[in-house]
């Protein structure tokens, strides 16, 4: 692996691994270590000497147990346990006072660890595909909560009305699953004490039985929070750098005309000189909420691209519900990618480069519409 001990920043992800490294662990500085995709079935207690670690993420494993050395990682703020074989994970999680983001979805939990509410500053929670008998109560005193997966649970009944009533901050509850019951009125949009929406259910299907009305809530529709600073990134090949510019423009022209609407976009264009541009468009892509795809064959053919940008944004979308907002620039295989399940703005058979002026036009004025009724405009 050669020298390691400087890098801030691991991503041994997808590498068939059964042990990780002893050289990561001589990282005394490391931030961000990321071991999705491998084959570890447990973690060494050397891992929890690296004191500076911000994002551990470990999903897609094989673990089936956590070290309760794990409070030593004080400065943790997310942790991906998601898709493992654990059917607990130590109280001492609980200590993690700076944790934002914990991920435990795909596992075997019963329950959630007793403590879980002195996470006060955690935003993110996922406890998907688990096998709880019950709504996990705690979870309402998680008073900073934004976004809450419950899809596919062993429960059936969501206590929504004390979800509306205590988790004030919450923008995204994400429900999935045969026999829900929405204790409460499920006929009504979830609002905050503001009267923001959150998220509006979408009814489907009904079935009584013994245990009363069910119901299947097949989709949600989350409304960004028009109140929060927005940032929309870019994803171009330099060679569409003629349509990149055009979206600039447009872009431009949305914060001019809409002062009101609190957002910034990026291009990399805006790297400044001398900076680490690999760090620099992480950290783009990380605090994005908004994300335009320029397509084309060129697009499709650039590996940063295709195995750094568009990895990270599809895990954002199933984790933080970001959009995407792809566009096509010219004709290309766009309807054989993994991207093909969005809908883009213009038809494929309608690429930018085979349209006049005008054409062109009409479909920015469409992109730009659809930007801002992301916004809550």
């Amino acid at each position: 692996m050669g020298k390691l001990n400087n890098r801030s920043k691991i991503d041994l992800s997808d590498q068939g691994l059964t042990e990780i490294p002893n050289e990561v662990f001589e990282c005394k500085n490391l931030k961000v270590l990321k071991l999705s995709g491998n084959k570890l079935k447990t973690l060494p207690k050397e891992l929890y000497s690296l004191r500076h670690l911000k994002v551990l993420d470990i999903s897609k494993n094989e673990i089936t147990s956590i070290y309760s050395n794990i409070e030593s990682l004080i400065n943790l703020k997310v942790l991906n346990l998601n898709g493992n074989r654990l059917k607990s994970i130590p109280k001492q999680v609980c200590q993690l006072y700076g944790l934002e983001k914990l991920l435990i979805a795909d596992n075997k939990f019963v329950e959630l660890p007793e403590g879980l509410n002195n996470l006060k500053n955690l935003r993110y929670l996922n406890v998907s595909n688990n096998n709880f008998a019950y709504f996990p109560n705690v979870i309402l005193d998680l008073e900073k909560l934004e976004r809450l997966w419950l899809n596919n649970m062993g429960f059936d009944v969501i206590p929504i009305e004390a979800i509306k009533s205590r988790l004030t901050k919450l923008r995204g509850l994400y429900l999935f699953g045969p026999n829900i019951y929405l204790e409460g009125n499920p006929l009504q949009p979830l609002f905050d004490k503001k009267g923001n929406l959150i998220h509006t259910i979408n009814l489907t299907k009904f079935n009584d039985d013994q245990m009363g009305n069910r119901i299947e809530v097949m989709k949600e529709d989350i409304k960004i929070d028009a109140n929060k600073k927005h940032k929309i990134f870019v994803s171009y090949s330099h060679k569409d750098s003629v349509f990149k510019d055009d979206v600039e423009e447009m872009l431009m022209s949305i914060k001019n005309i809409m002062p009101e609407i609190d957002f910034n976009f990026w291009i990399d264009t805006q790297i400044p000189v001398g900076s680490d541009w690999f760090e620099e468009i992480e950290s783009q892509l990380n605090e994005c909420s908004i994300a335009i795809m320029i397509v084309s064959q060129s697009f499709l053919a650039s590996e940063f691209i295709m195995k750094t940008e568009v990895p990270k944004l599809l895990k954002k979308l199933e984790e933080e519900g970001i959009r995407i907002i792809p566009i096509i620039a010219r004709r290309c295989l766009y309807n054989k990618s993994n991207l093909r399940k969005f809908q883009a703005i213009n038809k494929l058979e309608n690429p930018l480069a085979s349209l006049d002026i005008h054409q062109k036009d009409l479909v920015y004025y469409n992109l730009g519409e659809t930007i801002t009724k992301f916004l809550g405009v």
